[in-house]
């Protein structure tokens, strides 16, 4: 059942008009704590270091299945290279904040960073990846 947000799914899994969810970590993660909703599994490569008591989707028996959230910062392609630059050297300064990381770790994630050309390369695999999917297991767009 498709849901227009986090808010909505998370309202009717705790009043149990829906059974299961599959959500991001940051929205569940105060529900989780305070014991309304309970966490199955991580769909990362590895466990959440703030959550190191829900296994993975592998874990679970779930083979080779492997579902990293990431977030990133993106620019027009004709940025000039030195702009481009001294972004991603904020970023990367800023994320070893102690005060962000300490919120993101409240949320289960996970500060990486790095450098242009790693998110790149991030970006394409997981584009390459749900094409895949997509074509693997024959998923369309259009109404139920």
């Amino acid at each position: 059942m498709p849901f227009r947000g986090a808010g909505q799914a998370i309202n009717d899994l705790i009043a149990a008009h829906v059974k299961a969810a599959w959500l991001g970590p940051t929205a569940l993660v105060p529900h989780y704590e305070v014991g309304t909703l309970k966490l199955l599994a991580h769909s990362g490569s590895k466990r959440a270091p703030t959550l190191p008591q829900i296994p993975t989707l592998e874990e679970s028996g779930f083979k080779s299945l492997v579902l990293d959230a990431w977030y990133g910062a993106f620019v027009p392609k004709n940025t000039p290279k030195d702009i481009v630059a001294l972004l991603n050297s904020e970023m990367n300064r800023v994320l070893k904040d102690a005060r962000l990381l300490g919120t993101f770790a409240k949320g289960a994630v996970e500060a990486v960073g790095g450098t242009p050309e790693d998110i790149g390369t991030l970006a394409r695999a997981d584009s390459e990846k749900y094409a895949r999917l997509v074509k693997e297991l024959n998923i369309g767009i259009g109404a139920n």
